[in-house]
């Protein structure tokens, strides 16, 4: 009994040749993927940097520079692109 409930799992779960064409294709170009991957790398590497900082007990200064990259940056960079769309669709 246990057997054939797993056999319809596999069966409901399994996707056709198809549907794995539709499910696997991106809206996004390999560029942006490549630069969001990038990004993500980046942060995480400041995040490890900011703990390290924050670790050794460096100057208030070099703390806040950090904090600055992983927030205020991103932010720009996203307000930058949120212009780019509105001025393409006028």
């Amino acid at each position: 009994m246990n057997n054939d409930n797993n056999n319809n799992m596999t069966a409901d779960n399994k996707i056709s040749a198809e549907d794995k064409d539709t499910v696997s294709k991106s809206s996004y170009t390999r560029g942006q993927r490549l630069l969001a991957r990038i990004a993500l790398i980046l942060i995480a590497l400041l995040l490890v940097f900011l703990f390290i900082l924050l670790a050794v007990g460096a100057s208030p200064g070099a703390i806040l520079s950090v904090l600055f990259l992983l927030i205020v940056v991103p932010c720009a960079l996203y307000g930058f692109k949120l212009y780019i769309d509105f001025t393409r669709r006028k």
